[in-house]
């Protein structure tokens, strides 16, 4: 029997609510939509964690984020205040060398004939990628910055723009916009979606192949390129109902460094709404890539041989409750694709 192809695609911090078939927000995704009318909407997914790390392991090792020794269930790449040791990606990985060391999902896939990549953000350990995936490109944000380099682009990183960080420890993103100057197709989630379609025509094609992209968006800083940053109007986003916090909610919210966070961004919706507005253009031009795989796929001749998955790790607070971020136990941040 002819095995079919698998194309996983995901995404970073995108609320379950944000895609246009759901008509929830106004944010378009017709890319998406398409793989909703031709297959399944999941419509009740919640992710293992509401972090990148953990939530990234139980897909990949399936087990969940606490039954796997040394996932730190409430930290990501060691990022931490004063008096606490810096961590390293690695860290994220799981330590048990059972699990570690042997990469169950890619084993299995091989042992069934796959050829297996990897292209964009993966997020459990820089050390280990290649032991899971014959080809991996893209994990490391340094191979984007030293391609911008090599190619003499200007510096199209976020996150080197301290103006979308936090001064704050940890020195975070925070819902600050900003456009990005680069072009949209050399922007990194361009150069990551680059890498999984260069995968796809150099495949051995006498195979079944299991390819993932991993996309660093629509994860904040929200410093975006044209016409994504200016693509919705702020006006029409809505304060939702639950946008201050509630007055049932635990205590450690309230001393929370996401509550800190949303307060200096200001605590009255006018603030978010271009916040909220940036977040869904970014969201749209996701799409844009999900639809330069599947045109890929069209132009290699196995769409239809191909399982297409989108789903992304866990979603974003974007306000909601008095929070920023995601580490939260609400369906803003729990709820994916």
């Amino acid at each position: 029997m002819k095995r079919k192809n698998i194309l996983l695609i995901i995404s970073d911090q995108h609320r379950g609510d944000t895609m246009g078939f759901t008509g929830r927000t106004g944010c378009r995704t017709p890319n998406m939509d398409q793989l909703v009318k031709k297959g399944v909407s999941f419509d009740q997914a919640i992710c293992a964690s509401p972090l990148c790390g953990p939530s990234r392991t139980s897909i990949f090792a399936g087990i969940y984020p606490h039954q796997a020794k040394g996932v730190l269930l409430h930290d990501n790449l060691g990022a931490r205040g004063p008096g606490h040791p810096p961590g390293t990606v690695s860290d994220m990985m799981i330590n048990d060398s059972s699990v570690r060391d042997e990469p169950y999902l890619t084993n299995l896939l091989k042992g069934e004939g796959y050829h297996t990549a990897y292209a964009g953000k993966w997020h459990m350990g820089n050390d280990v990628i290649e032991n899971w995936f014959e080809r991996a490109w893209g994990y490391n944000n340094k191979q984007y910055m030293e391609w911008l380099e090599e190619n003499k682009y200007p510096d199209g990183w976020p996150l080197n723009d301290m103006e979308v960080r936090t001064m704050r420890e940890p020195h975070m993103s925070i819902p600050h916009t900003k456009p990005n100057l680069i072009e949209p197709e050399i922007a990194n989630d361009a150069w990551i979606a680059d890498i999984a379609i260069r995968y796809l025509k150099e495949r051995p094609k006498e195979k079944p192949f299991f390819l993932v992209c991993g996309f660093n968006g629509p994860h904040p800083p929200f410093k975006i390129s044209e016409p994504y940053y200016s693509m919705y109007d702020s006006s029409d986003v809505k304060e939702p109902e639950n946008f201050h916090p509630g007055s049932g909610e635990p205590k450690s919210k309230a001393g929370s460094f996401y509550r800190a966070l949303w307060k200096d961004h200001g605590d009255d919706w006018a603030s978010w709404r271009k916040t909220v507005a940036v977040y869904r253009g970014f969201v749209t031009y996701i799409d844009h890539q999900v639809g330069r795989l599947i045109a890929c796929l069209e132009e290699e001749k196995v769409k239809e041989d191909t399982l297409v998955i989108y789903t992304s790790d866990h979603g974003e607070m974007l306000g909601q409750h008095g929070l920023w971020h995601k580490m939260q136990a609400y369906e803003e941040a729990l709820r994916v694709p």
